[in-house]
């Protein structure tokens, strides 16, 4: 036990009072006064949400939600890493998006024909359409492809496709064929075919 200015401390050690800002005073007001009765009506429908990443998603983002922001680290500018606000300082005010056409059906043969029409028809760039079983990792012969092929896209089955349904197309165009993650996944277990594509998307990347 000891004195301190006149006050007799105990050794109790008080509790850290934590200073509340305008903001999240005002998420407390809303909390107790508009949410807390609706939950006790209805609840929410599940515990926990979750998004497509698997994040947990809250209930409420307000301005509290982010004051340990560091904008600088966390946010920063436009072309400045970490890029979370686009790789170009002006965004689409100095360069539009490029404009992609989505294609792709029967065979590697007949998309090829597409992709040429659509290039001399004035497009800046393709995405493959791919099927079902190619998306999935089966050949157009599996019995788990039947009625599947070349339905919603083109299908793919080896080495020899790929090449036909791409020959003749400048790299550039293929851009987005390195976007599907399913596709890399699915070909790069095929041997040759993906050695091949990874190949490809080094060069177009």
């Amino acid at each position: 036990m000891r004195h301190f200015f006149g006050l007799i401390v105990l050794g109790i050690r008080m509790p850290e009072i934590k200073e509340t800002t305008p903001e999240q005073s005002a998420v407390d007001q809303w909390e107790d006064e508009i949410l807390k009765p609706v939950l006790e009506k209805k609840p929410e429908r599940k515990r926990s949400f979750q998004g497509v990443s698997l994040e947990p998603v809250d209930r409420l983002y307000t301005p509290a939600s982010v004051t340990n922001v560091d904008f600088e680290n966390d946010i920063s500018f436009p072309g400045k890493f970490p890029y979370t606000r686009g790789i170009h300082p002006t965004g689409y005010r100095g360069r539009l998006w490029t404009m992609r056409q989505f294609a792709g059906f029967g065979t590697p043969e007949e998309t090829n024909q597409r992709f040429k029409y659509l290039m001399s028809q004035g497009q800046t760039g393709l995405s493959v359409a791919y099927d079902l079983p190619t998306l999935m990792g089966y050949d157009a012969d599996s019995m788990l492809s039947e009625g599947e092929v070349g339905k919603c896209g083109v299908a793919v089955s080896s080495l020899a496709d790929m090449e036909v349904l791409f020959d003749g197309i400048p790299r550039l165009m293929l851009l987005p064929l390195c976007s599907w993650p399913c596709i890399w996944l699915s070909l790069r277990n095929r041997g040759p075919i993906g050695k091949r594509y990874q190949g490809l998307c080094r060069m177009t990347s």
